[in-house]
């Protein structure tokens, strides 16, 4: 009984000490605070390819993730001060193959969201320039084919108009006129689904240049060190100091006895 209870002690004091060991650890290592935002890529007219999609946004941001951290992390600067940040990275969100969430960590918490607010805006100001440019040549070629479109109807009225009239006085020149009236129509129904496809692109792209979601956030609480974590290995350390204390002191008990 009289060794069960001094085990239970000892292995008490050293849990305790495993504890505060952890908390000292969490006071003394190095806070960072981690802040994330998501971004959607937007979408424009591709000329070459006559039809919307994306400008590489999510591609480019990964790229530029990926460049900054081999910038700042290399081995041979180590981890030290100036850093502006700690940790970087960029996630694709598996279920929307325009959104990205990227995380930044800094010793601050309104460091790490002034980084993070700083880098997207620059992303989306490039963007938003590519965007313009694209917009504005889609609206060009929608005004150029809306006026071939016109062209081609006024085209047609002018061929009936002299077909009518040839008829009677020049039937021969009347079915030649009729044949290139044909040839007219075709042309206006090809610049009419022409415009309705331009048309239709311009109304799925309006309004989506990239943008935030979620703008950075203000952290809270540090995203490490966590002191759940540091607790639980404190607690675990000194339980099997503890537990090694008690079986050295029963050892040398059953020696001396």
């Amino acid at each position: 009984m009289v060794i069960v209870t001094r085990t239970t002690k000892i292995l008490g004091l050293s849990m305790l000490m495993g504890l505060l060991i952890g908390f000292v650890f969490y006071l003394i290592l190095p806070k960072q605070y981690e802040t994330r935002a998501l971004l959607e890529a937007g979408v424009a007219w591709n000329q070459a390819r006559n039809q919307a999609d994306g400008f590489d946004t999510i591609q480019t941001t990964i790229a530029r993730v990926n460049t900054l951290k081999d910038q700042l992390f290399e081995p041979k600067k180590g981890f030290v001060r100036p850093y502006r940040f700690r940790y970087l990275r960029a996630q694709a969100d598996p279920a929307n193959s325009r959104h990205l969430y990227i995380f930044l960590r800094a010793d601050e918490p309104t460091g790490a969201q002034g980084e993070l607010t700083r880098l997207l805006t620059e992303i989306i100001e490039e963007d938003q320039k590519i965007f313009l440019v694209r917009q504005r040549q889609l609206q060009e070629a929608i005004e150029g084919k809306q006026n071939e479109h016109n062209r081609s109807i006024a085209e047609v009225r002018q061929f009936e108009s002299d077909v009518a009239e040839l008829t009677v006085s020049d039937p021969s020149q009347a079915m030649l006129k009729w044949f290139e009236k044909q040839t007219v129509e075709k042309n206006r129904e090809r610049f009419a689904g022409e415009l309705h496809h331009l048309t239709t692109i311009s109304a799925a792209t309006a309004g989506k240049e990239t943008r935030l979601l979620l703008a950075p956030t203000l952290p809270s609480q540090p995203h490490t060190p966590n002191l759940h974590y540091l607790l639980s290995i404190g607690l675990a350390f000194g339980m099997m100091v503890g537990l090694v204390v008690s079986s050295i002191l029963r050892a040398r008990e059953r020696v001396a006895n």
